[in-house]
């Protein structure tokens, strides 16, 4: 699938914006006709091979300083890609300069690899399946190995992706959110790890467990989960690889989740507009902060900034908020059912900003008692065949894959037509850093490149640091000019400052609470997910027009397909008067009011139009509705 999706006009002070969609099927691929033998890689190609790891930096970084990273033994160089592997194997058997993706996988699943290593093959990418070992370092040692034999070699390890559970499971107790203190609080905690011999293959894939610093004083535990370890190469901290973890432990699920990931990439069967408009969407739901006046107030000014100056206007937002007195409030009774449906429309990505717990998502509070947002029970009935989303988790837990129960990112990752990734901590996040990553997320997506989830999480984490307080890290900013601040987002960052230093517990540690954040947030699901973005289209529009006529709207269209235009206002702006409430009533007709004026909440668009086009210059006229109004 192609598209095109374009804001065309801003008119005045309360302007309207029309937005542009282009979209036509193009020769995919189908799953059953992919070639059965590898395709030839040139390792000269520049985008095969980028440049050569830095050499090994012994600095200590913050987060690190009470636990050096160390491996048992120097690094030996080996004599094929199979050593590592310890035992050969025709199938994953390449030469090394080919490699760019590593899989470690239990022995047990390797075989629902088999379509997806096929598939990918087809795209240019060399794969190596391993498998895992029970002692975290000990695999480490085994994956920085590889990357340096494939670096000789004159190849590049670009992608590390993790397939399997992990061995540490624990039981955190039921949480319990203490709003005076702001933290969770978790009794009864019981650690139960797995003592496998040392150095065998074993069914799962051990985590990293690092100090815990700063998030602690929120009360989460002492330690970090983290697989970050895995993709740094060179010890500085930083991933070097684009990670990602499949973290099923059962064959049927891993090869269906991978054959989603197929779908979803070659859209067969697609007709546009009707079926691939979710990749215009971008849902957000949130719980209510309770970090008091400034910081809520503060929370709330960054998201509606990101909302209205980082997204282009031509992706469809919708907000529910667990809020009573908010337009953004659904009928409280059915909160949980409007966002598992806001899920279920299918959307670019979903994305989570509030409280959370291993296993559900925080509650809407009302005056006569609390109602679930989301549960893993209830997240067994997500259901998107339309267009599965990214889910993002701006929120504390739901990534805790080493909880003794499943976790809700685990759970939503796992469903036949559930999350395609899911983005997630492993334990307690702080605004502050939270802040900046997403809005380092949401400025990649949207104004960088990067070909694949995995890349664009890599990055982010790196911004993150080299960002990091208006300051960044000189020794990184001088290794990669990729790392310079983006345009355009500075004010924002501004704004994230000030939640820092009023929202953090420890503001004199907002780097370590950084890279506590790049440790812990994971990303559950194929770092090789290529990320469908739209193409530009030049246009032109009638500089007015009077509500009741027509606007002319004229470009260029790189593809002949179906054009979509909608006139919309800008998502700070509602189409009729709505206000917040100020008293919660329980009758059945009050609260049925609150889906309607939800509906009315998310709805800013007036008009929309769609024409069939050719290739080269088009012409389409939109009618503009009498009710019209603005500047």
């Amino acid at each position: 699938m192609r598209q095109a999706l374009l804001s065309l006009r801003h008119w005045g002070k309360e302007f309207l914006i029309v937005c542009i969609s282009i979209g036509i099927l193009t020769g995919c691929v189908p799953p059953d006709q992919l070639p059965s033998e590898l395709p030839s890689v040139n390792p000269e190609h520049p985008e095969h091979f980028e440049n050569t790891y830095p050499s090994k930096n012994t600095e200590k970084k913050p987060g690190f300083a009470n636990h050096p990273i160390h491996v048992d033994k120097p690094l030996e160089r080996l004599s094929s890609a199979t050593d590592i592997a310890g035992r050969p194997d025709a199938q994953y058997h390449l030469p090394l300069e080919m490699i760019d993706c590593l899989v470690v996988c239990p022995e047990e699943l390797q075989p629902a690899l088999a379509r997806w290593i096929e598939y990918r093959t087809t795209q240019g990418h060399g794969i190596l399946v391993i498998p895992p070992v029970a002692q975290a370092h000990e695999l480490r040692h085994r994956i920085h190995q590889l990357g340096l034999q494939i670096a000789d070699a004159g190849g590049m390890l670009k992608f590390l992706c993790l397939v399997g559970p992990t061995g540490e499971r624990m039981s955190l107790g039921s949480g319990v959110f203490d709003a005076r203190r702001h933290q969770w609080e978790w009794p009864n905690r019981v650690v139960d790890p797995p003592q496998p011999q040392s150095g065998l293959p074993v069914s799962f894939i051990p985590l990293h467990y690092l100090p815990a610093v700063v998030n602690s004083k929120f009360g989460s535990e002492p330690e970090l989960a983290t697989d970050i370890l895995y993709a740094d190469l060179n010890d500085d901290g930083l991933p070097d690889l684009s990670l990602g973890r499949i973290p099923f432990a059962d064959p049927t699920t891993v090869q269906d989740y991978l054959e989603r990931v197929i779908r979803y990439e070659s859209n067969l069967g697609a007709d546009w507009p009707t079926s691939q408009q979710w990749r215009q969407r971008i849902n957000f739901v949130a719980g209510v902060g309770g970090f008091g006046g400034l910081v809520d107030q503060l929370l709330e000014q960054v998201t509606k900034s990101i909302l209205t100056d980082l997204i282009p206007p031509a992706y469809q937002t919708s907000m529910t908020l667990a809020n009573w007195s908010s337009p953004y409030c659904p009928d409280p009774r059915k909160f949980c059912q409007t966002t598992l449906e806001r899920f279920n429309e299918g959307c670019l990505f979903w994305v989570y900003i509030g409280h959370g717990a291993p296993s559900r998502l925080d509650q809407i509070r009302l005056p006569n008692g609390e109602l679930p947002i989301l549960d893993i029970e209830s997240a067994t009935q997500i259901h998107s065949p339309q267009g599965n989303p990214i889910a993002i988790f701006l929120s504390c837990y739901n990534g805790a894959i080493d909880h003794r129960q499943p976790c809700l990112a685990e759970v939503m990752l796992s469903q036949p037509e559930g999350a395609i990734a899911t983005i997630s901590g492993t334990r307690v996040t702080m605004p502050y850093a939270m802040s900046l990553l997403s809005l380092e997320l949401i400025d990649e997506y949207f104004s960088g490149d990067t070909k694949t989830l995995g890349e664009l999480m890599k990055l982010a984490k790196r911004r993150l640091m080299a960002n990091h307080g208006g300051s960044p890290i000189d020794a990184i900013s001088e290794q990669s000019s990729e790392l310079l601040p983006s345009t355009g987002i500075g004010f924002i960052r501004q704004m994230i400052q000030g939640v820092g230093k009023v929202a953090s517990p420890a503001p004199d540690l907002l780097q370590e609470e950084c890279w506590e954040h790049l440790q812990m947030m994971q990303l559950y699901g194929d770092p090789l997910l290529r990320l469908d973005r739209p193409e530009p289209v030049p246009i032109e529009s009638m500089d007015s027009v009077r509500a009741g006529n027509e606007l002319t709207v004229t470009g260029t269209a790189p593809f002949a397909g179906q054009i979509c235009i909608e006139l919309a206002y800008p998502r700070d702006r509602f189409k009729t008067r709505l206000k917040s409430r100020r008293q919660y009533t329980q009758s059945d007709a009050d609260l049925a009011n609150y889906q309607q004026v939800y509906a009315e909440a998310n709805d800013s668009i007036w008009e929309v139009c769609y024409a069939s086009i050719e290739a080269g210059k088009f012409s389409v006229r939109l009618p503009i509705p009498a009710a019209v109004h603005g500047d």
